[in-house]
């Protein structure tokens, strides 16, 4: 069901006296306010103008059970829809836990419903964001449900002069919006507000007003309106006179200067608003001046050194911006722009203008310095040394009061006072200052040393000895010996060179005035290799017809040799040989001492083999237990043991017995060990490497086994 509810300034009707042209609610909607702030002028809104209505349902009567479900304000073409706002929605009146909210559009559900309507107010009972699928809010009665919306009338091209500006509140039970399927609320009448757009387009924008000072730049008037004023419009001064929207404060008066525009529409009055302006008279600060002093200057009146025509009375500033007296002591007072301000009555603005003060320094040379250097130290600018940063631009005198370039050459300069002068410039040219630097150059210590022996075979016991004269050693000698070692000695070093090589050695002195020099040699110690008994033997082992041993020393630098063998003198010269007679496995000591030039000796002892190999097999044994020939097994000398492989096969060719080790025979049973086999003779196999042999060998026999 819809009801239509007439906009008026307040709609009122509870059953009572009617508006001219309202209708009476009828059953559903029995009493209502209806409000709209602001009213129409005339029956009129202008153009872009936001109304706001208030809808407030005072008695509510459920016909055919029907309850309030929703509320959808119905537009004229005159209305801008997209401006449509909910404001408030109403209180929930039923008791339910559902919520009056604004939708975009609702469905309902019931057969009765009408089509989808929206936006507006609708009762979501079950709070799902769906208010079509529920009831209304249930009251039958009095009751107190507001709601209020505000929209604005069309504006620019869409705000056509007389359009219709209609609203309607379309009042809807939960039979037509929600799920309720018995229709009740039916019959009521739309009532319509006639109200229509006055599309009155000038604009003369919004009031203003300025304080200026004299002193400023004209300004538009025009652009001081607030809003959006329409241009060409016209200007009156305070005494009514036309004048252009430029104002100048230097020459125009003071007070309301009025705009005013007329509208194209003939009905429309034209519009007109206001600017008020102040005009006040300014202060002069005078004009900046710059100044440069000597730090020795005098104190300095800062208001007397200004330019122009200042206005007294004014404060100052430093550099940094804190306030500052008016006075200025060169040797002391910060330099850099200093600021007097003038402050005038409001509105015009402080006048400030800057005294900037520089302040050339006194010549400053430094403080004095001294310098201690010994002869080895190089160069050494003596600029740097001078305390206190003194000025650069200086010139330097020596000792002998001649021109220097300020450059100490430690290995030739003088000794004594050098001096710094540095004259004055700028505002200080009647001042000089000299900064003195005291030069003292050390002699370097006169560096020497011995080594006692300087030569000898490995390892070399060596003293070292420093020579140097007395009075160039301070405290501190350091020794760097050539073989990775270093000492700290000023007297002498003892010290052990353990492999052959030229070694040299270095010798730093630190002299009383702490002046350090240093003597290398860079051959200093010859260490030899110590003599070396080492010899060949050739042939090695001997052998059956070959038994005639050669021995030849390896060391051929010595100055004396000794061979010995088996302890009987044999030779005295680098070679000996000896012939043996053939005796199986016989061994000789052969023995080898020498001395070398520096009386170094060394002996070496070696032993000496003649080998004959041999293999050795009887043809029978008796393995009867009496200890005696019990095993059998071929007898092997002078073979590589681990070699070894002996095996007993009986008539069938089985392997009855094995082994590897040289000293194990076999005791006539089955594998060894058991009763002993049949009487009979039995084949057997020795494979072995014999000693100096490059191949091994392989052997086969026969033995008989007696019982």
């Amino acid at each position: 069901m819809e009801r239509l509810l007439h906009l008026g300034l307040v709609l009122s009707t509870c059953l009572f006296g009617l508006w001219p042209g309202q209708t009476s609610a009828q059953p559903c909607l029995v009493a209502y306010d209806l409000t709209v702030n602001p009213p129409p002028v005339n029956g009129q809104y202008q153009c872009g103008q936001v109304v706001t209505f208030c809808l407030t349902i005072s008695d509510w009567n459920t016909t055919s059970a029907n309850w309030l479900h929703g509320i959808v304000p119905g537009l004229g073409p005159g209305w801008d829809p997209s401006t449509l706002t909910p404001v408030s929605a109403a209180i929930t009146q039923g008791g339910s836990g559902g919520t009056w909210s604004w939708f975009a559009s609702c469905t309902g559900t019931a057969g009765t419903a009408i089509p989808t309507t929206g936006p507006g107010f609708f009762f979501d009972l079950d709070n799902d964001g769906t208010p079509g699928n529920n009831f209304g809010d249930f009251v039958n009665g009095p009751c107190n449900f507001q709601f209020c919306w505000s929209v604005a009338v069309a504006s620019g091209a869409a705000c056509v002069n007389g359009l219709d500006l209609s609203m309607t509140a379309n009042v809807y039970g939960d039979s037509e919006t929600g799920s309720w399927g018995a229709a009740g609320c039916n019959g009521d009448i739309n009532p319509v507000l006639n109200a229509t757009v006055q599309a009155c387009q000038a604009d003369a924008g919004l009031p203003s007003s300025t304080s200026v000072c004299e002193d400023m730049a004209p300004f538009d008037l025009f652009a001081l309106l607030g809003g959006t004023p329409d241009a060409g419009g016209v200007w009156t001064d305070p005494a009514g006179n036309v004048v252009t929207s430029a104002l100048d404060p230097s020459t125009a008066p003071a007070g309301t200067y009025t705009y005013t525009v007329f509208d194209a529409i003939a009905t429309c009055p034209p519009v007109s608003a206001t600017v008020q302006v102040s005009i006040a008279t300014n202060v002069d600060a005078g004009q900046a001046n710059a100044m440069t002093l000597c730090e020795d200057a005098s104190v300095l009146d800062m208001f007397a050194a200004l330019n122009g025509t200042p206005t007294a009375g004014g404060t100052w500033a430093a550099p940094n911006g804190t306030p500052w007296g008016g006075s200025f002591t060169a040797a002391v007072d910060p330099e850099g722009a200093y600021t007097y301000t003038v402050v005038p009555a409001a509105p015009c603005l402080a006048q400030s203008t800057t005294l900037t003060l520089a302040v050339d320094p006194a010549p400053w040379a430094g403080d004095d310095a001294s310098l201690t250097k010994c002869a080895n130290d190089g160069s050494v600018v003596l600029f740097p040394l001078l305390g206190g940063n003194p000025d650069l631009g200086g010139s330097w005198l020596d000792p002998l009061l001649a021109d220097h370039d300020g450059t100490i050459l430690t290995a030739s300069s003088l000794s004594g006072t050098y001096g710094y002068v540095v004259p004055g410039s700028g505002a200080c040219t009647h001042l000089i200052d000299t900064g003195f630097v005291r030069v003292t150059i050390n002699p370097l210590p006169r560096v020497d040393f011995t080594a006692e022996p300087d030569s000898g075979c490995h390892p070399l016991h060596v003293t070292l000895y420093n020579t140097t004269p007395l009075e160039d050693v301070g405290a501190n000698c350091q020794w760097d010996l050539g073989d990775g070692d270093v000492a700290a000695a000023c007297d002498q070093v003892e010290h052990v060179y353990m492999d052959p090589g030229w070694y040299p050695v270095r010798l730093t002195v630190t002299s009383p005035a702490g002046c350090t020099n240093f003597l290398l040699e860079q051959h200093a110690i010859l260490v030899e290799e110590a003599p070396q008994a080492t010899f060949l033997t050739s042939p090695d082992p001997g052998t059956v017809g070959n038994s005639t041993l050669f021995f030849s020393a390896l060391d051929l630098d010595n100055s004396h040799y000794g061979w010995t063998l088996d302890g009987v003198a044999l030779s005295t010269g680098p070679n000996a040989q000896q012939w043996f007679t053939d005796v199986l496995g016989s061994t000789h000591d052969i023995c080898l001492d020498v001395t070398d030039r520096y009386g170094c000796v060394d002996t070496l002892c070696q032993e000496v083999s003649i080998v004959v190999p041999s293999i050795f097999y009887p043809n029978a044994f008796t393995p009867d237990g009496d200890g005696l020939n019990d095993k059998y097994m071929p007898r092997v000398l002078d073979v590589v043991a681990k070699e070894h492989l002996f095996q007993v096969f009986d008539r069938w060719g089985e392997v009855i017995f094995t082994s590897t080790d040289p000293t194990e025979g076999w005791d006539g049973s089955l594998g060894g060990g058991g009763a002993i086999l049949p009487q009979g003779v039995y084949v057997w196999r020795l494979e072995t490497l014999p000693m100096y042999a490059a191949d091994k060998v392989e052997v086969f026999g026969s033995v008989t086994l007696i019982k």
